[in-house]
């Protein structure tokens, strides 16, 4: 017994909540991370209550794949309503069955198996969101599944005749196919991707040009025998089950992470870290170094780190999607290291960047870049920024990690040497 009476005093400390929800070990508590009691750089992190790891939770080592790092994304809203209840809402096309009754990519019972089991009518459900003229992304989890299968699930778009989006999902092999034509409709065009969520999802996004009109969305669990059909129209006899979690219809050209909804749309502010410069970095000289894994092409420039003064005064690493260029620009002039490198989604990229004495310098995945012999002090605002512009203004989505910095101009070698 521990010998506790009335009166005993208790001292508690270290007291932590975890959210553990999805978490394969659901009983070992992570180690213990402080908020709001040491100074910076805190937990070497630089941020309060954040520390990075690099072992599990029996102490074994990460594997690199696991260690993704920080997604950094810009503000988007969720329009499907009741976006993971489909059977609230959603309609019914001639009683499909919805039964939320499978694991779904949070880790809980939450995925819904839709099932077609008429082969006399087109059973799906449906939602209609008003649209305005301007490029839209909807996406959705489905389940993967092994082998040919005797149907396949269909996403499907339309205001009227005039326009539809509509892919077909190969769920064993990850393959999003957009039709080209459709029977009746004088307007089909979109594209598609299907990506490997984890091991048991994929997530499909369709990207299409919308009109000033209501929407109707479509999610058909049975729809075609042919995994790739793109043309004539929906099998009407084709009957089976797929499971479908988490819609998503949002502005832009990509999807961003799932944004769940009730009863109205939802907002997710853009992500932005941010530390501060003071004690950690210096305009006459130092170097930054980071890896980061685009999630999707861009449309223009991307950020990945940066301090800013003012519109013509600041210090950036970024990617115009041909080159990486660490930008020092000074009275409105660039100041530019570069080096040319197509963005691909998926892949990481390990970048650190220099300036001082000898000027700018650039790195990326071993190779130099072309440097600028300009040695004027970098111009460094108030807050270092990664994922953002150094203002605040975030750029399309990527995975950053590694982040490190120091007070001094790094060699060339150097530079080659932490980009391996």
């Amino acid at each position: 017994t521990l010998g506790i009476t009335a009166g005993s005093v208790i001292t508690f400390d270290e007291i932590q909540v975890e959210n553990i929800t999805g978490r394969t070990d659901q009983t070992t508590p992570s180690e213990y991370v402080s908020v709001g009691v040491l100074s910076a750089p805190y937990h070497g992190a630089g941020v309060d209550g954040v520390k990075y790891f690099d072992t599990d939770l029996s102490g074994n080592p990460i594997a690199a794949s696991t260690l993704k790092g920080y997604l950094s994304e810009p503000a988007a809203t969720n329009l499907c309503l009741q976006s993971n209840a489909f059977t609230t809402t959603w309609l019914d096309a001639a009683s499909t069955a919805a039964t939320q009754n499978v694991i779904g990519p949070d880790g809980a019972t939450s995925a819904w198996t839709l099932t077609d089991n008429n082969s006399g009518v087109r059973e799906f459900i449906y939602q209609n969101i008003t649209l305005t003229a301007a490029t839209y992304t909807w996406s959705v989890f489905i389940k993967k599944t092994s082998g040919a299968q005797s149907s396949y699930p269909v996403l499907f778009a339309y205001p009227a005749l005039t326009s539809l989006a509509a892919v077909t999902i190969d769920t064993s092999n990850g393959v999003a196919t957009p039709w080209t034509a459709y029977t009746g409709y004088s307007g089909v065009s979109c594209t598609a991707t299907c990506v490997s969520f984890n091991t048991d999802y994929w997530r499909v996004a369709v990207t299409f040009t919308g009109t000033a009109a209501a929407w109707e969305f479509d999610l058909y669990p049975a729809a075609t025998s042919n995994a790739t059909q793109s043309t004539g129209t929906i099998d009407v006899a084709a009957t089976g089950s797929a499971v479908f979690y988490g819609a998503q219809v949002e502005l832009g050209s990509a999807a961003t992470s799932y944004i769940p909804t009730t009863t109205v749309a939802v907002t997710r502010n853009a992500d932005v870290e941010s530390v501060p410069t003071s004690g950690n970095i210096t305009a006459s000289a130092g170097w930054i170094a980071i890896t980061y894994t685009p999630t999707h092409a861009p449309s223009g420039t991307v950020f990945i780190w940066g301090t800013y003064v003012d519109a013509s005064n600041y210090t950036a690493i970024l990617h115009d999607a041909t080159n990486l260029i660490f930008r020092k620009r000074i009275s409105g002039v660039n100041y530019d290291a570069t080096i040319a490198n197509s963005f691909v989604s998926g892949t990481t990229y390990k970048v650190a960047a220099t300036w001082g004495a000898s000027g700018t310098g650039i790195a990326l995945n071993g190779t130099l870049g072309t440097g600028h012999a300009n040695t004027t002090a970098a111009q460094i605002g108030t807050a270092m920024q990664t994922g953002a512009d150094g203002n605040g203004a975030n750029q399309p989505g990527m995975s950053l990690g590694n982040e490190r910095i120091g007070q001094r101009q790094l060699s060339s070698s150097e530079l080659q040497a932490i980009t391996r």
